[in-house]
């Protein structure tokens, strides 16, 4: 995948289970240039991933969801679109698996309750 430049606008899917970080994140990322697709749990992300055609540069998941968790839905979106890149959000992590995959930097981990700015900056880093 080529380099984008932190400058890049990108197409962000926003997957959080609780309305307010959501809607929070939508209007931080929006009012950075960026384009905001929304789902409310990890079955709903995989409908909007499946019926959008452009690229998801960037999605942010919270870890846990009721139905699917953060990691299966990434596990399933990764066999579909192998380039996106993959910022979870939480305000707390238990999975070993995916802790591990955060140490190793296969993912980001934007730890709750984070500001506007760290959003927008988790984007910018995922970017590169």
């Amino acid at each position: 995948m080529p380099e984008v430049a932190a400058t890049s606008t990108a197409t962000v899917l926003v997957v959080d289970d609780e309305p307010h970080c959501r809607h929070f994140l939508a209007l931080t990322l929006r009012q950075a240039g960026h384009s905001v697709l929304l789902a409310g749990d990890g079955i709903e992300a995989l409908q909007v991933s499946d019926g959008y055609d452009g690229t998801i540069h960037v999605v942010f998941s919270d870890v846990v969801m009721p139905g699917m968790g953060g990691r299966e839905l990434v596990e399933k979106l990764l066999k579909k679109r192998p380039q996106t890149r993959v910022v979870f959000i939480s305000g707390y992590v238990d999975d070993p698996l995916l802790r591990t995959r955060i140490e190793q930097a296969q993912f980001s981990l934007l730890q709750k309750p984070f500001t506007a700015a760290e959003a927008i900056q988790a984007v910018h880093e995922a970017m590169r």
